[in-house]
């Protein structure tokens, strides 16, 4: 292992000083409704789209993994 310990530099210290601001100013946008709306519409709209991909490949999903033929058996 090192003989001395990890020690922070000025500029690391600034560098984080500097970030503090933007790190702030993220947790106040996520506390917004907005972001909120606007998190639930993205979750929603990739959701559907996984729901479509799976639909559109199931016979490319069942060869690649025959397991997953188990999940739906119709009849």
């Amino acid at each position: 292992m090192h003989s001395r310990p990890f020690q922070f530099t000025a500029y690391a210290q600034n560098k984080g000083a500097e970030s503090e601001g933007q790190v702030q100013s993220v947790r106040d946008w996520m506390l917004t409704d907005a972001f909120w709306r606007w998190a639930w519409c993205v979750s929603l709209i990739m959701a559907m789209l996984a729901g479509v991909a799976c639909y559109e490949w199931w016979d490319d999903i069942v060869r690649v993994w025959p397991a997953a033929a188990r999940l739906y058996l119709p009849g």
